[in-house]
């Protein structure tokens, strides 16, 4: 009786990488991820395009929505042939199925102990050993490093636009180090006043003033930035900025792990 990855050779016919036909069933997949990811990034360059004319309208039409939804689901599925392609290779198929993987993402309401009950199972690790591979998804989850908050945004965002299209809105925004907060106009400019901010481990306050138009411009300065743009509703992030985080996230974790 053919064996699981004969019958997915099979299905999946005769693939070739460089003239060659791949010598392994998850190097399929880890391709797969790469290829989709090529197209992600062409992607977000018309999003980018359409984000600045949504916003030249301060208007945000269903089509643009659509791309967003698009792109995110495109981002998940990059991550989903990654995990099949790390279950074919580490996982334990004697009892887990293909079809039952998904990469591990831990909620930001779950503790790293909490998660770690589940990563193995989601991968269909065995219960022992591919310690590097566990190490290695450990670091890409929020609770090893802030700044991988991206990931659970990210699916929070893949999950809400399954079942609807995405709610935006025009956001000034300000962020400096780890802080941000809201800016309320004053006319021709914006004010903040008793921000308290973090930034290299030294807590401050500050107040900052800014005059002019700043709809069709952002203000750099040494107490931060301010930006006018699309935010999404939820989780409240800028668009653009958001979603460049993300395609550099998803890439380098496809490079870390396909390549362990």
């Amino acid at each position: 009786m053919p064996t699981q990855n004969q019958l997915l050779s099979t299905f999946r016919g005769e693939p070739k990488m460089g003239g060659k036909a791949a010598s392994n069933p998850w190097t399929l997949h880890f391709e797969d991820a790469r290829r989709l990811l090529e197209n992600v990034h062409k992607d977000l360059a018309i999003i980018g395009q359409a984000h600045d004319a949504a916003f030249a309208r301060r208007c945000v039409d269903d089509d643009f929505k659509i791309k967003l939804k698009h792109l995110l689901g495109d981002l998940e599925s990059v991550l989903d042939y990654l995990a099949c392609g790390l279950f074919l290779k580490y996982g334990d198929q004697a009892n887990h199925g293909i079809r039952d993987i998904s990469f591990p993402c831990a909620p930001l309401s779950q503790s790293a102990k909490q998660f770690e009950r589940q990563l193995r199972r989601r991968l269909g690790l065995p219960k022992r050993g591919c310690n590097e591979l566990v190490a290695a998804i450990r670091f890409c989850q929020h609770y090893s490093d802030r700044s991988n908050r991206w990931l659970p945004d990210m699916m929070t965002l893949v999950n809400t636009s399954k079942h609807q299209l995405l709610s935006l809105h025009m956001e000034r925004g300000m962020s400096i180090g780890n802080g941000a907060a809201s800016i309320v106009g004053n006319g021709g400019g914006v004010s903040i006043r008793n921000m308290t901010v973090i930034k290299d481990g030294v807590r401050r306050t500050f107040s900052l003033e800014v005059e002019g138009d700043l709809e069709d411009a952002r203000y750099k300065g040494p107490e931060g930035m301010i930006e006018y743009g699309l935010y999404f509703d939820e989780p409240m992030v800028p668009v653009m900025r958001f979603l460049t985080r993300c395609v550099a996230g998803v890439s380098q974790t496809v490079d870390t792990l396909s390549n362990l």
